[in-house]
């Protein structure tokens, strides 16, 4: 029993664990949006964030939107040191049809802190912005917290502006992660018809999906599959699941076409 219990203590001892002051590795890398689970964005409607660490560092880049974007890069040094960020641009992403814009030339201040053993980032900033009755000075909390198997992370910002409302809340997922396409199938079956079509369609999913879900297909109204609506919003609203439509076969080819041969 000693021996045994021994073994589990130095195992925990060569677990990784985050620094004093340091954060959880697992933040590092690409975070992407899951709309369906957050909070409007308005005109930019997406959010990506990328986080890079060192010891004493964290490099933080929101891109607001996908092909129509803005880029908002933080490099903070942490520990409670203030630091100052120029404010070179006049846009305020977080939404844009507020009529608020930053003052170029002004300054940002922050200061990022890790909590609960690196599982939590926190950002204490305060800057002024530009309004209809001009110049307003706003503080707000930035938090960003792992959830407890790494896969996905809350973003919320709470700022002195919002007293009536609740934070602005964001859900993001591990890039790469629970990504997928789907395709809304016709309702034409006629071997004269779209048959030949259909059938490459599933042939198509079983090669694409021989060993991951890739592709998912929605059956039309009135077929004896009347479940398949009903499984793929369950993966999209209770299992995060991001899946990108496909419009027609030409379009499914050109994405599953390395899965094909002969």
């Amino acid at each position: 029993m000693k021996l045994k219990f021994s073994f589990c203590v130095l195992a925990l001892l060569l677990l990784p664990i985050p620094g004093a002051g340091q954060g959880n590795p697992a933040f590092n890398g690409k975070w992407t949006f899951i709309q369906q689970m957050s909070d409007d964005i308005g005109l930019y409607a997406s959010l990506s964030i990328d986080f890079r660490q060192t010891a004493s560092t964290v490099t933080i880049l929101h891109k607001w939107g996908t092909g129509r974007s803005f880029l908002d890069s933080l490099s903070l040094e942490v520990g409670g040191k203030i630091n100052k960020i120029p404010v070179t641009n006049r846009v305020w992403p977080s939404n844009v049809f507020m009529g608020i814009s930053m003052p170029v030339g002004g300054t940002r201040q922050i200061k990022a802190l890790w909590e609960s053993n690196g599982k939590v980032l926190k950002l204490e900033e305060s800057y002024s912005v530009r309004g209809s009755q001009g110049m307003s000075p706003i503080t707000a909390v930035h938090t960003y917290e792992l959830s407890n198997d790494g896969e996905m992370m809350t973003y919320v910002v709470s700022r002195s502006t919002r007293t009536t409302s609740s934070p602005v809340k964001f859900v993001l997922k591990r890039a790469g992660l629970k990504e997928a396409y789907m395709m809304k199938l016709e309702n034409n079956w006629e071997i004269q018809g779209k048959l030949p079509t259909q059938a490459f369609l599933i042939s198509l999913q079983g090669l694409a999906n021989n060993d991951a879900p890739r592709l998912y297909f929605i059956y039309p109204p009135g077929w004896d599959f009347t479940y398949t609506e009903d499984v793929f919003n369950f993966f999209k609203n209770k299992r995060n699941f991001t899946f990108t439509e496909l419009s027609n076969a030409q379009a499914a080819l050109q994405v599953f076409k390395k899965y094909v041969k002969g």
